[in-house]
């Protein structure tokens, strides 16, 4: 039995969740964390960890610091190769998000650009692709600008 880092109060194992850097006791009253953060804490196959204050401090210290050294050399390489972007695997985007954006950039590639055209007051975006496009062709075959 060790003593709540927090409230100095002696804690068993079983009401004490453990600092996965420090290795120090926190009541589970004092940690703030909800029952069902506590239960994933105690998991056996647990993903979630729990860092008391100060090593909560340092943890995110050290992760920013990788996550700069990431983006560090991601820079050089990029100014290396600026042609070559297209390396950068993208994580955070599944494989139907990738193909969807890559698609809709397609789609969008021989888009025009028209000037002094209102903005539409329609209430969806097909309603307002619509109003356009008949504005525009409008537009042209009356020859206002």
């Amino acid at each position: 039995m060790s003593n709540c880092t927090y409230c100095g109060k002696k804690g068993r194992n079983n009401d004490c969740v453990t600092c996965d850097i420090c290795r120090k006791l926190v009541h589970t009253d004092c940690s703030g964390l909800s029952r069902m953060e506590i239960e994933c804490i105690r998991s056996n196959s647990r993903k979630t960890h729990y860092y008391c204050d100060k090593c909560d401090i340092v943890a995110t210290i050290n992760k920013l610091k990788n996550e700069l050294d990431v983006l560090k050399s991601e820079l050089e390489i990029m100014k290396n190769n600026p042609g070559d972007v297209a390396r950068f695997d993208n994580d955070n985007l599944s494989a139907e998000e990738l193909i969807t954006e890559v698609q809709e950039r397609n789609r969008r590639a021989c888009n025009l650009i028209l000037f002094n055209l209102s903005e539409s007051d329609e209430e969806t975006d097909v309603k307002r692709n619509e109003n356009d496009t008949s504005r525009a062709c409008q537009d042209s075959t009356t020859g206002r600008k």
